[in-house]
């Protein structure tokens, strides 16, 4: 069985309403109060990470942290998710999972 090392990427309620999110698209899906997270896992060289692990994790704006479920990554280490719209200081973390060389 592989072994997974993760990678992460933080996105603010902030980074939502302004589009400004790294390593990831946006698009927001109004009338259901969602937003369609879209985006890459490379390794170090730029190589398309096939089949790699991608973990939601939601954190509250108290800092307590819960996982919302995993995604991989297809022929083309891309990756989509549809998640509820945040409001105030509450994040969403990316944690890739890729295996070792």
């Amino acid at each position: 069985m592989a072994s997974y090392r993760p990678k992460k990427v933080l996105v603010t309620a902030g980074s939502m309403h302004d589009g400004a999110i790294t390593l990831a698209t946006l698009g927001t899906l109004l009338s259901w109060y969602r937003s369609l997270f879209k985006g890459f896992v490379k390794n170090s060289a730029g190589v398309a990470l096939v089949s790699a692990a991608v973990e939601v994790i939601k954190i509250a704006t108290g800092g307590a942290s819960s996982s919302l479920g995993l995604t991989f990554t297809d022929a083309s280490g891309e990756y989509g998710v549809s998640l509820p719209t945040l409001l105030g200081t509450a994040k969403y973390r990316f944690d890739y999972y890729d295996t070792p060389n």
